[in-house]
C-alpha cells in the first residue's frame, strides 16, 4: 500500500475488510481515493510536513503538541514510514505518503499553509504547490549554521522565536528577506519551569544541607564532523572532572544528544568516558557518609514506577519497534482521546516518580527519550552545553548555564558569533572557569549575570505576552489570508486573460 492513514473510523474501516482474512489490499488509487474524500470533509487549511530518518523523528515530535492547539486543526504528513512508526502519540490526523507522486495528486486544495520543520529534499514535492504559503519552523532555536540554511529562501516565510532570529539572516545574508521573517516565541518552552529567586533544586544530605544539581547537555558532533561543535571530545571529561570535585558538592546529570558518535567514533568514545565517570563517581558517593539515602521513599517509587511502566505498557504497546503492515497501521491509528489522555497524565506522573526513585544528590547518565530534557532542565539549577537550540530553551528557565568555546575563539569573539552566550560563562576547553557558574548556583543574589539572562530571554524567545501559542496561531491566520489573497488575485488575473483571448479572437 503507498499510503498509510491514520485519520479517523471511517477510513479505518474501509480497509478493515483487508486486514484480515486473505483478501489482497486496496490499490493505492483507492486509498488515495478515500484520504482524498476525508481531506474534502476535514478541509484542512494548515499541514506540517516532515521527512527524515528514524533518528530525526524528534524534530516532529516536538512539534505535536503546538499542532493540537492551533485553531486550524492540522493533519500531519509524513513521508516515510519509519517516522510513521516512531511518532509519539498525538490526537492530530496523520497521514503516510511515501511516494512523490502520490502525495503530488493528493487534494490539499484547502490547505492554505504549509509548516515545514526540517529542510530536506523532499520538500520540494510540496513546496511546489502554489496555492499554499510555505513556512520553515525548524527544529530548535540556535546560533547554529544550520539556523540560517540558505535553502530556507525557498519558503514564502521563515519564523523565528524571537528578534535573535531575525537578525541572524540579516547577518548571514543568504537571501531570507526580513518582511519575510515572523517572530512567533516557542510554544514548546511552556514547561520549562522558571527559576523564582532562590532555587527550587533538589535538597540532598551533604554537610551544607543543599546538593544542587549541574546538567551537562552537550550536542553531538554535527555532520561536518567539526570538533568545535561539541565539547565532549575536547573539554567533556575536564567539565565533569571539575563538576565531580565541586567542594561544595554538586549532584551531575549528562544528557547527551541522541546523534552522539553517529558521525565521529572518537565523540563516541568522549561519551562512554564521561559516562564512566559519572557512574564511578555515583558508586563512590553512595559509599560516602555524608550522603544518606530514603531507602523506603525510594522503594515506593520504585513500585510506583513499575506500575506506571506496566499500564503505559498496556495503553502503549511497543513503542514503535515493527508495527505491521500499512493496513494494520491505518487500522491501530485511530486515536482513543480518553486513552490519550490517560497515557499523558501517566507520562507526567511517571517523571515525578522518576526522580523520587534515586537520592536528590546521585549524579546519573540520562539517555532514550525519558526524562525528557526540559525534565531534566526543570531538576536542574545550573546547565553546561554547547551551542544548540538547547540552550536558547534552558535560558527560558531563567538559571544560570554555562557554554565552552571548543573551537577556542576566544571568549569576546565567542560571545560576537553567539548571541545565545551573552548571558553564559564561558568555558575554555580547560572549564577553568567552572568555578564563576557554581558561585552564580550557590549564591543567586550575587549573580553577576541574572540581570543580562533576563533580557537575552526576551531577545531569543520573544515576549511573554501574548503566549507563544497566541503568536503561532495568528501568524498561521495572517498568512492563511495572504494566501487566500493570492489564489483570488490569481483567479482574477486568469479570468481576465482568458476573456482578452477571446475578445481578440
Amino acid at each position: 500500500i503507498g499510503v498509510t492513514i491514520v485519520l479517523g473510523t471511517l477510513y479505518v474501516l474501509a480497509l478493515m475488510p483487508y486486514v484480515r482474512g486473505k483478501k489482497v489490499p486496496p490499490s493505492a488509487d483507492k486509498i488515495l481515493a478515500k484520504v482524498d474524500d476525508w481531506l474534502r470533509d476535514y478541509q484542512p487549511e494548515t499541514v506540517l510536513y516532515f521527512s527524515g530518518s528514524k533518528d530525526s523523528v524528534y524534530q516532529v515530535n516536538m512539534w505535536l503538541e503546538t499542532m493540537e492547539q492551533l485553531d486550524s486543526r492540522p493533519p500531519i504528513i509524513l513521508r516515510e514510514r519509519v517516522i510513521l512508526q516512531n511518532l509519539a502519540p498525538t490526537t492530530v490526523p496523520v497521514i503516510c505518503v511515501p511516494g512523490g507522486v502520490h502525495l503530488m495528486n493528493m487534494d490539499l486544495s484547502t490547505v492554505r499553509v504549509a509548516l515545514y520543520a526540517a529542510n530536506v529534499g523532499k520538500n520540494i514535492h510540496l513546496l511546489r504547490v502554489p496555492t499554499m504559503k510555505h513556512v520553515f519552523i525548524g527544529h530548535g532555536d540556535s546560533d547554529k549554521l544550520a539556523s540560517v540554511n540558505p535553502f530556507s529562501k525557498a519558503y514564502d516565510e521563515v519564523w523565528t522565536a524571537g528578534r535573535a532570529g531575525r537578525d541572524r539572516y540579516a547577518i548571514a545574508d543568504v537571501g531570507v528577506r526580513d518582511e519575510d521573517i515572523v517572530e512567533v516565541g516557542r510554544p514548546q518552552l511552556a514547561p520549562i519551569q522558571t527559576r523564582q529567586g532562590t532555587p527550587e533544586g533538589p535538597r540532598g544530605a551533604a554537610a551544607d544541607g543543599y546538593c544542587p544539581t549541574v546538567l551537562y547537555a552537550p550536542t553531538w558532533e554535527g555532520w561536518d564532523g567539526d570538533p568545535g561543535n561539541t565539547s565532549l571530545m575536547l573539554a567533556g571529561e575536564n567539565i565533569v572532572k571539575k563538576l565531580l570535585k565541586a567542594d561544595p558538592p554538586v549532584r551531575v546529570l549528562y544528557k547527551p544528544h541522541p546523534f552522539t558518535g553517529t558521525v565521529l567514533a572518537k565523540a563516541g568514545a568522549a561519551h562512554q568516558k564521561v559516562t564512566a565517570l559519572i557512574e564511578k563517581a555515583a558508586t563512590e558517593r553512595a559509599a560516602d557518609p555524608r550522603f544518606q539515602a530514603d531507602a523506603a521513599a525510594q522503594a515506593a517509587a520504585k513500585a510506583e514506577l513499575a506500575r506506571i511502566e506496566a499500564r503505559l505498557a498496556v495503553l502503549v504497546g511497543n513503542g514503535g519497534g515493527d508495527k505491521g503492515d500499512e493496513a494494520e497501521a491505518s487500522r491501530d491509528g485511530v486515536v482513543d482521546v480518553a486513552k490519550y489522555e490517560e497515557i499523558a497524565r501517566l507520562r507526567g506522573e511517571w517523571n515525578d516518580a522518576y526522580w523520587r526513585s534515586f537520592p536528590v544528590w546521585e549524579h546519573r547518565v540520562v539517555t532514550g527519550a525519558e526524562p525528557r530534557l526540559y525534565d531534566c532542565f526543570n531538576v536542574a539549577d545550573a546547565m553546561v552545553s554547547d551551542i544548540s537550540s538547547v540552550v536558547s530553551d534552558f535560558i527560558a528557565s531563567g538559571k544560570p548555564y554555562a557554554v565552552t568555546d571548543s573551537a577556542a575563539v576566544g571568549a569576546e569573539e565567542f560571545k560576537r558569533q553567539n548571541t545565545a552566550v551573552r548571558a553564559a560563562t564561558i568555558l575554555s576547553n580547560s572549564a577553568a572557569e567552572l568555578g564563576e557558574l557554581l558561585e552564580a548556583v550557590r549564591d543567586p543574589a550575587a549573580d553577576p549575570l541574572a540581570e543580562d539572562r533576563v533580557e537575552l530571554k526576551q531577545y531569543l524567545l520573544g515576549p511573554d505576552e501574548p503566549t507563544s501559542i497566541e503568536q503561532f496561531n495568528t501568524a498561521v491566520a495572517n498568512l492563511a489570508i495572504k494566501a487566500e489573497a493570492r489564489n483570488v488575485g490569481q483567479e482574477s488575473r486568469a479570468a481576465a486573460s482568458a476573456a482578452e483571448a477571446t475578445t481578440k479572437a
